[in-house]
């Protein structure tokens, strides 16, 4: 008779307990709260950078603590059931798979006909210098630290635990790297498919790193490495 990893036991059934109508929930209440607040700060200060910093800071932190929130409230479960686990990898290795492969798809995009937009020409004194400072400025924390956490909990660890559970694998990893490339829209620069293939081949890439490895640091430190050398690429002719 075969005996059963407990430990095995145990993740299946994390990934295995929400629904569909979780997922649907969460995701209102994610995208809900974002417009409220924004239209709150419109209301407040208008149209400004101020407004805009603020509803990204925020929107990122709904997507970070609502998906956390829910499954503690309805299931009892703590974070390492959205994949916020050491895994099966060290932190160093975790780090470094994380950078490598942020690296590699970000200078395959860069070096194919799905690249980033035309460089960005603006005078800014000491760039070099700018940019190595950019992840702790105000927007820059948001691109390169919020928002990697917190898609990576909702669309990695939330949703594909899910669509992993009714679809399997393969398709759970395709679905859930659709709707990833889906939200990338306000993103675009130029071609609108080109962009929406870079997106989905992001989204499944990093969610292989979620199945490989069995958590989602590897996935945050790629998506972060991602955004960030998109950043660096609409100032720097690489």
């Amino acid at each position: 008779m075969t005996t059963l990893n407990p430990v095995k036991k145990i993740e299946e059934i994390l990934v295995a307990a929400w629904t569909i109508k979780d997922v649907l929930v969460v995701t209102l209440c994610i995208l809900g709260g974002g417009i409220i607040f924004y239209f709150s700060l419109l209301f407040l200060f208008g149209d400004s950078t101020t407004t805009f910093r603020l509803a990204r800071y925020v929107g990122s932190l709904l997507t970070i603590f609502i998906p956390l929130f829910w499954i503690n409230k309805r299931y009892g479960l703590t974070k390492e059931a959205l994949g916020l686990k050491k895994g099966n990898l060290s932190l160093p290795l975790s780090v470094l798979i994380g950078i490598v492969t942020g690296l590699f798809y970000s200078f395959l995009i860069k070096s194919t006909l799905f690249r980033y937009g035309s460089v960005i020409d603006l005078n800014i004194p000491n760039l070099y210098i700018y940019l190595i400072l950019v992840p702790i400025s105000i927007s820059g924390f948001v691109t390169i630290v919020l928002t990697p956490v917190g898609e990576e909990i909702m669309f990695r660890g939330f949703m594909y635990g899910y669509f992993r559970k009714k679809m399997g694998i393969i398709y759970g990893l395709l679905f859930q790297a659709f709707l990833f490339s889906l939200i990338h829209f306000k993103y675009i620069y130029g071609n609108t498919f080109k962009f929406i293939v870079g997106g989905f081949l992001a989204g499944l890439i990093l969610g292989i790193l979620y199945e490989k490895t069995g958590s989602i640091y590897p996935s945050i430190i790629c998506h972060g490495t991602i955004n960030y050398l998109a950043i660096i690429f609409k100032f720097i002719q690489l």
